[in-house]
This record gives C-alpha cells, sequence and structure tokens, in this order.
C-alpha cells in the first residue's frame, strides 16, 4: 500500500492507520467487519485470497464499477449515526464505533488497501502526473473520508 506515491492526502492516511494499529498494540485479530449486505470489491477479496500482497497486487480495470462498489460497501460499514438524512455520510462524530472495531489485517487495512489501487489506477504511479479532475477528486474525497474514520477510531 505504499509502493506508489498517491500524494500527501494518502501518505496521511497511511499515517493514522499505523497510529490506529498501534494504539491496538498491533494486535491482529481473526474477526474482522461484520457481515454486510453489499459484497467488498473483487479485488480485495482476490487480495485477501492471495495472502495480503505475497502475489500480484490487484489492478482496478474499471474504475466506475470498482467506485460504485467501494460506496456501497463503505457506505454499510458505517455506523447508523453517520447516515444523514439524504442517505449520506456525514462527518459528525457519534457515540459508537464498534461496527469498525477490528484490529489488524482484517480491519481498517482492507479499505486503505482499495483505496491504494483505486489511487494507482486514477492517479498513475505519481501524484503530481495527474490534474486533479472528476476521478481523482472522488478518490480524494474517499481517502479524506476514511482517514476521518481512522481518526475517530483513535
Amino acid at each position: 500500500i505504499s509502493k506508489h506515491d498517491l500524494g500527501e492526502v494518502y501518505a496521511n492516511m497511511v499515517a493514522r492507520l499505523c497510529d490506529l494499529e498501534r494504539s491496538y498494540n498491533f494486535v491482529n485479530k481473526t474477526r474482522g467487519f461484520p457481515k454486510v449486505c453489499k459484497k467488498r470489491p473483487a479485488e480485495l477479496d482476490h487480495w485477501v485470497r492471495d495472502g495480503r500482497g505475497r502475489g500480484a497486487p490487484p489492478v482496478v480495470s474499471n474504475v466506475s464499477q470498482f467506485v460504485t462498489t467501494w460506496n456501497d460497501w463503505w457506505s454499510e460499514l458505517q455506523p447508523i449515526w453517520r447516515r444523514g438524512k439524504d442517505g449520506l455520510l456525514q462527518e459528525e462524530y457519534g457515540d459508537n464505533w464498534e461496527l469498525l472495531y477490528a484490529p489488524g489485517a482484517n480491519g481498517m487495512l482492507g479499505p486503505v488497501a482499495c483505496l491504494y489501487w483505486w489511487g494507482v489506477a486514477v492517479l498513475g504511479e505519481d501524484e503530481s502526473s495527474v490534474e486533479a479532475n472528476g476521478p481523482v477528486a472522488v478518490w480524494t474525497e474517499a481517502v479524506k473520508d476514511v482517514t476521518w474514520v481512522l481518526e475517530g477510531l483513535i
């Protein structure tokens, strides 16, 4: 999740993931997130089955499909208090993060890894080589949201 430079916003998210895992004393629980109705991205399934980085990293070949799957899955993982009347996620801290308490490889590493593959797909290998337009802006907002959640979990 760090081979390519995806910019400061991404690096900040990875730093918050490290802070979170440090706060968990680097415990690696086998239990992950609760089962949800929406299926997680296929790239994440492939990566987990392949030993989380022991094989070739997933490649997001259809960004629009990935974004739809990601948004549905990520939204469904969130505590109910994050959902606004319009169904969109709100950046307003609630009282309980228990749904997202999953230390180790089966927790927040998955969403962060998804954002890495998505970022490589829309930015290429170097953030400075692409203008921040449509697909990049959507990715950036997703990275910021995951960072916000990581900060809430810490």
